[in-house]
């Protein structure tokens, strides 16, 4: 009920985050420039690269840059199967330190998934990690989206309430700019 969810609010909030810089790998002379254009506008971006041409590691900066220019952002990675989501959180824990990531996709209970939303929701999560369903995650600092793999057919919801994750998360990403 109420009391409860006001009880789980109430918890104490993670340290902030301090990003690990030390062993980043130099950005190529294109990805610095990837990076400036996405710091400089606002988006939408589509980044292009061949599978292993260190994508993640651009959007990992730009998380970085955001988080260490706004205490409260918080930023939403979207990936488009659940068996991608432990190996990028590995990856954004590493850099950013478990307390500030959560994740969110079908393969979670339901009180694993609440916890993450009430992470997400309070602000104690900075980042919030998932699959399509993520996208709907109540992220009131939200400062960035990211879809991975954004031409994915799994970011189409066919069951039930039919929608494109991609196309909620441009949208979502106007209007809350």
């Amino acid at each position: 009920g109420p009391e409860q969810l006001a009880r789980r609010l109430r918890r104490p909030a993670a340290p902030p985050v301090a990003p690990e810089t030390t062993d980043l790998i130099a950005l190529s002379a294109e990805q610095e420039s990837a990076k400036a254009e996405i710091l400089s506008q606002p988006g939408p971006f589509l980044l292009f690269g061949s599978t292993g041409s260190s994508k993640t590691e651009v959007y990992l900066r730009y998380v970085l840059s955001l988080l260490a220019h706004n205490s409260a952002a918080q930023a939403l990675v979207m990936v488009p199967e659940i068996n991608l989501t432990p190996q990028l959180e590995a990856r954004f824990t590493a850099r950013f330190g478990a307390g500030a990531v959560v994740s969110l996709h079908s393969g979670m209970t339901h009180p694993q998934r609440l916890k993450s939303w009430l992470a997400a929701h309070s602000g104690q999560a900075r980042i919030v990690l998932g699959t399509r369903m993520a996208v709907f995650a109540s992220l009131p600092q939200l400062g960035l989206i990211v879809v991975d793999e954004e031409h994915d057919p799994s970011y189409k919801q066919q069951e039930g309430a039919r929608y494109s994750a991609r196309d909620l998360a441009i949208w979502r990403g106007r209007e809350q700019g």
